[in-house]
């Protein structure tokens, strides 16, 4: 079974498709423009090659569906930055969930399984954080300026979710939103992060010499890596000393309310494993949830009709002073509507990938075992085949079910829009990050209306790694009374 026979842009010898993005950078941050002009010019399935890596990509929901159901307990896939995987090699640290496969993968995988989709645990968990609410709604209120606009969204919510993660992974509030030398690390993680996805983003579609010895963009990357791991690990040592003073308080016991996370974790997993889980858990938000925050916002910025109709869901909801209620995360329709149909306007990735375990028959080819597969759908999110009259920004198409959709698009349409994966390899904290973004759009709302100035242009994005905004929004928030 040849892959030379699949479509696909022209390859040179050794260097493959890389030509093309290696001297053009826009190329690169255009990445996601790049998949769809590849799809109309090639068809449902397309070969790139990359070095001696051949990537297939699939625009087909029919072939993602052939893919997917007919994976086994455990897929393999390539992890998104092999740039972590290199610098946790490098650092004898455990390489996570996202880095490993097979047993491994498992293991790791059923370790945290108990603690992030105990759907009413993590509701309780939210009852913990709402404090943090309270004081990030406090803080953005502090960043407003006169023309009712924040100089940059990302980092102040950046440290919301720094702040947020720290009552899920250590059980304490960590200061990142007190205006101190906490904070400062604060702002140190999330611009390290941010270069961390950058630099990986470029050196994907570069010759990988970083990996042989130390280029210019892996010794920047490498360092912003420490800045984010010796974060994480400080953190993660403080919250270790309190739990054993508090068990030293309670004979060696804790307490079933404290700590919940971390006890569950070292029931399973060594300390090593631990850290690393750790080390996501707290920081993978930055460039997931937060920038899915602010597309948020936008679309309600500039949908005030459907602006007003969630803000009205979540008075009912909401009273002043008052925590939200449980009844908010699963009954709201317009905010939790809103938050599905964002990520189909503005995806945070570009693919699922996976590493076929058998052979598989995809667009007419028959593609071998161990073939690297990218499931690229975002060609999709704006098709009449499955989004009846997809340019219009409706929450409501989820709640409405597939009436709208002939009986094939029924079949595939959930193949179509995957924003947490797919299966068991979907994302493990997607409870947990839709929880926290519900609550934080519906808190937003609650207090302020949120505007988007005419004489602005729209809100593009671009690829990092992950597709992140283009710009700070620059959103107007409006005081209600």
């Amino acid at each position: 079974m040849s892959l030379k026979k699949i479509p696909g842009p022209t390859a040179l010898p050794v260097v493959g498709n890389l030509y093309q993005y290696m001297f053009n950078k826009s190329k690169i941050l255009k990445y996601h423009e790049v998949l769809q002009q590849l799809y109309e010019k090639y068809g449902p399935i397309v070969r790139e090659t990359f070095g001696n890596k051949t990537i297939i990509h699939l625009f087909d929901p029919v072939d993602a569906k052939t893919v997917l159901d007919n994976e086994d307990k455990r897929p393999f896939v390539v992890p998104l930055q092999e740039t972590t995987l290199l610098y946790r090699k490098k650092s004898d640290m455990s390489l996570g969930l996202g880095n490993t496969n097979g047993e491994e993968w498992y293991r790791l995988r059923s370790a945290i399984k108990g603690f992030m989709f105990d759907f009413y645990g993590l509701r309780n968990l939210s009852v913990k954080k709402d404090g943090v609410f309270d004081d990030i709604i406090k803080k953005l209120g502090d960043e407003i300026d006169e023309n009712g606009q924040v100089k940059d969204l990302r980092m102040l919510f950046g440290k919301w979710a720094l702040e947020s993660s720290g009552i899920t992974c250590f059980d304490r509030r960590l200061g990142y939103l007190d205006n101190g030398e906490m904070e400062k690390l604060a702002e140190k993680i999330i611009e390290a992060n941010k270069e961390v996805f950058y630099l990986s983003g470029l050196l994907k579609f570069s010759f990988p010499f970083y990996k042989y010895f130390p280029t210019p963009k892996w010794i920047k990357l490498e360092k912003a890596e420490d800045v984010i791991t010796n974060g994480t690990k400080y953190q993660m040592e403080k919250a270790y000393d309190e739990m054993y003073e508090v068990m030293s308080e309670n004979r060696g016991d804790i307490p079933n309310d404290r700590f919940e996370f971390l006890t569950d974790l070292r029931k399973k997993l060594n300390k090593k494993e631990i850290t690393t889980i750790m080390l996501s858990v707290h920081t993978d938000g930055l460039s997931t949830i937060v920038p899915s925050l602010l597309y948020n916002l936008y679309c309600l910025a500039i949908n005030p009709e459907i602006q007003e109709k969630a803000y009205q869901e979540v008075r009912k909801f909401m009273s002043e002073g008052a925590p939200a209620t449980k009844e908010l995360i699963s009954q709201s329709m317009w905010v939790s509507g809103t938050v599905k149909e964002t990520f189909r306007f503005f995806p945070i990735g570009t693919e699922i990938a996976r590493i076929l375990k058998k052979d598989l028959p995809l667009s007419g080819h028959n593609i071998p075992q161990g073939s690297n597969i990218h499931i690229n759908m975002n060609v999709h999110f704006f098709n009449e085949q499955y989004f009846k009259n997809p340019r219009i920004f409706n929450p409501i198409r989820w709640s409405d079910g597939l009436t709208d959709l002939s009986e094939d698009a029924k079949r595939v349409r959930k193949y179509v829009l995957m924003p947490f994966g797919a299966n068991i390899r979907s994302c493990a904290g997607r409870l947990l990050a839709d929880q926290d973004l519900i609550l934080m759009i519906s808190r937003i709302l609650y207090h302020y209306q949120l505007v988007y100035p005419e004489n602005e242009k729209p809100l593009q994005q671009v690829f990092n790694t992950l597709l992140v905004p283009d710009r700070n929004p620059p959103i107007r928030f409006i005081k209600r009374s």
